[in-house]
């Protein structure tokens, strides 16, 4: 039976944080490009409400649009929206280590877990903190009411959560294919586009915003978002969070089902 001590786990947090910051190059390259998305972004959405005939545009001012870009850039950082779970397992499929890690006497996906929480430690020390600073002062974070950043945080993390046991389920799909890399490329298409990371959800027909609100997509990323600029109700509020624990909940045991079959369905390429 496989330990589930805390102890076993919290080596695979430090060491990514470590195997992180130790190419530095690779990280403050990611950085940069991070900003320039955020900047483009913004000089796209300040081109549109010039150009509007109105100072609202589905629901949104300008002012909140900034703030919406602003956090769902940092938001992103956080739950890690491009699904890098996903594209480990399939890794670890393919070079084979996934073998040496199956007759650890731990938990496989408590070990994936504890490494995405080593990235998240590390991106939220070493960029959202310095980010969120630099926002506040620059007036681009807006100023959110002590509850709004509370829920926001609160929903965050239960984002981080519900990303995770997504990408694992979806990660052992790999399992199943020899070519995970596209699969994967078209998965994070549709993560980046119904969570709310390209363009709010808003925007969307309203039938359609109802339906795509219903996915996890949504609790991901959307949910902290709107939280954070106020634009839910403390019932509104309650309710998706309810979703997100949810979604977590539904992730994690189809997940554990799916793992179960997927083992008995392991080939190792290579020699």
């Amino acid at each position: 039976m496989k330990t589930m001590k805390i102890s076993c786990y919290s080596p695979f947090i430090a060491n990514t944080v470590k195997r992180n910051m130790a190419y530095r190059g690779a990280f403050f390259i990611r950085l940069v490009s991070r900003f320039f998305t955020v900047l483009v972004t913004y000089y796209l959405w300040r081109a549109i409400f010039q150009s509007s005939m109105t100072l609202e545009i589905q629901g949104f001012t300008f002012e909140e649009m900034k703030v919406y870009i602003t956090i769902n850039f940092l938001t992103g950082i956080i739950t890690g929206i491009s699904g890098p779970t996903a594209l480990n397992i399939a890794g670890d499929v393919t070079d084979g280590s996934i073998s040496i890690q199956l007759i650890r006497p731990i938990s496989y996906r408590l070990i994936k877990l504890s490494e995405n929480m080593g990235d998240l430690a590390g991106n939220f020390l070493f960029q959202v903190i310095p980010f969120f600073l630099f926002f506040m002062v620059t007036g681009f974070a807006g100023k959110p009411a002590v509850m709004n950043l509370v829920l926001y945080f609160v929903s965050v993390f239960l984002g981080f959560l519900c990303m995770f046991y997504f990408g694992f389920l979806f990660g052992l799909f790999s399992f199943y294919t020899t070519y995970f890399f596209g699969l994967n490329m078209a998965m994070s298409a549709v993560l980046q586009f119904f969570s709310g990371a390209l363009i709010p959800l808003s925007f969307f027909p309203d039938n359609m915003e109802r339906i795509i609100r219903l996915l996890p997509f949504a609790s991901m990323n959307y949910t902290p978002l709107m939280l954070y600029i106020g634009k839910m109700s403390l019932t509104e509020s309650r309710n998706a969070i309810i979703q997100q624990v949810v979604w977590i909940i539904f992730f994690y045991l189809a997940g554990r089902a799916m793992w179960y079959f997927s083992i008995k369905k392991l080939t190792i390429l290579g020699g």
